[in-house]
């Protein structure tokens, strides 16, 4: 399941975007162990921020997100370095990132994270889910609820950035077993005259809405 994240569109019109495709397969359970399959069950919301600052949160809806349940973020950022972390107002454990890449650096190119956590507490209605970095402009982040799992433990993931109009993460080789979620993520720092129309291939099932936009154009 992909989702991407459009961080600036700079004035240039070159038509290339600066890109950064993750992907990090998710274990579901330990070999052998019976469970419900995996199912997507909605977006939980999107972020983003231009202005200058340490974090961004995502505001919970209405049907909040279930205990048990598996909360996957996906953030993009100005290519800055440093710890990259996410929590939410109920004080879930979300761990180290899944998958961590960067393409570029200061503030041309994109650095681009995957986060899943099962979490124990519920959240309810106006709850917080916030990512937390280094002092940053652009960044931009979408989160989504999955049942099913039973531990959100990485499996593997593959990391690949490129300056092109079409973007792999390459191959992440061959999971430990069948019952596992691989998730892609895809950071874009556009130029491009007009807004690029992105689309999931493969057995990858686009989350729309998923995709956030910072921009420093205001589009």
């Amino acid at each position: 399941m992909p989702a991407r994240t459009r961080v600036r569109r700079p004035s240039s019109m070159a038509r290339l975007a600066i890109l950064l495709s993750l992907t990090a397969v998710v274990q579901v359970a330990a070999p052998g162990r019976a469970l419900a399959a995996i199912a997507f069950v909605k977006n939980i919301g999107t972020a983003s921020s231009i202005t200058t600052d340490t974090s961004v949160s995502i505001t919970v809806p209405a049907a909040g997100v279930a205990g048990g349940n598996t909360v996957v973020v996906t953030f993009a950022m100005d290519p800055t370095s440093g710890t990259v972390s996410v929590s939410d107002s109920k004080g879930n454990a979300y761990g180290a990132a899944k998958a961590d890449g960067t393409n570029g650096a200061s503030t041309s190119g994109v650095r681009t994270l995957i986060f899943a956590a099962t979490i124990g507490t519920a959240l309810v209605s106006g709850d917080t889910i916030t990512i937390s970095y280094p002092l940053t402009a652009a960044k931009a982040a979408s989160a989504f609820e999955f049942s099913g799992f039973i531990n959100a433990a990485l499996d593997r993931n593959s990391v690949f950035g490129e300056i092109n109009t079409t973007t792999t993460s390459q191959a992440s080789g061959t999971t430990n077993t069948a019952a596992e979620l691989l998730i892609g993520a895809t950071g874009a720092e556009v130029r491009l005259a007009a807004e690029p129309t992105w689309n999931a291939t493969n057995s990858f099932t686009h989350p729309n809405p998923g995709d956030a936009t910072a921009d420093n154009n205001g589009i």
